[in-house]
């Protein structure tokens, strides 16, 4: 039954009624709890190392496997529709993976074929973990942006490569991105 307080009055607290709630402690044992290493940016772990991804063939077939980056920096790069700087990434992809000992990855949805030297994956979910769905393409593809990680998976850099459809560099992004590969590693030789 309810009661009807008048808008002056408040209902009475618990302490004043005398009446005590019992404490009771929910454990949830469907979690399985997992010893986390603190260095690890867990978004990455959860997003890409260890998960099942879309990694589209030559052929256009799709194969699902997980991605391991067995201790290298990771390139994320996102892409759209308009996605003709990817051609600069595949020219000079050996080099990069070469000289930086790095993994570089494209991801977008609708992929059909991969006609690039570095894997493609198609992946809606990336897209929305990442927080990269384009609002303008109507949030089905998304922005062109790259991630950077260290060799430990911890994000270093977010590089918006287009802004309102026009490209934010002036020079090459495969130069932009030798920097960025460079600064992480830089960055891992000081700090480690």
């Amino acid at each position: 039954m309810k009661r009807k307080y008048n808008t002056m009055e408040l209902p009475p607290s618990p302490e004043s009624s005398g009446y005590e709630e019992e404490e009771n402690l929910v454990i949830n044992h469907n979690r399985r709890k997992r010893s986390r290493d603190q260095r690890i940016n867990h978004d990455f772990n959860d997003l890409v190392e260890d998960s099942l991804l879309d990694f589209v063939q030559r052929d256009g077939e799709t194969v699902r496997r997980k991605f391991r980056s067995h201790g290298k920096p990771l390139v994320l790069v996102f892409f759209g529709i308009m996605n003709g700087y990817l051609d600069d990434i595949n020219e000079n992809y050996e080099s990069l993976v070469k000289h930086y000992d790095a993994n570089i990855i494209g991801i977008s949805s609708n992929v059909s074929e991969n006609s690039y030297r570095f894997p493609l994956i198609n992946s809606t979910m990336a897209m929305r973990n990442f927080n990269v769905l384009d609002p303008v393409g109507g949030g089905v593809y998304p922005r062109d942006v790259m991630f950077v990680f260290d060799r430990f998976g911890k994000q270093k850099l977010e590089i918006p490569i287009k802004h309102m459809n026009r490209f934010v560099f002036n020079e090459s992004i495969s130069n932009v991105l030798a920097e960025a590969l460079e600064h992480v590693t830089n960055e891992m030789v000081y700090n480690y």
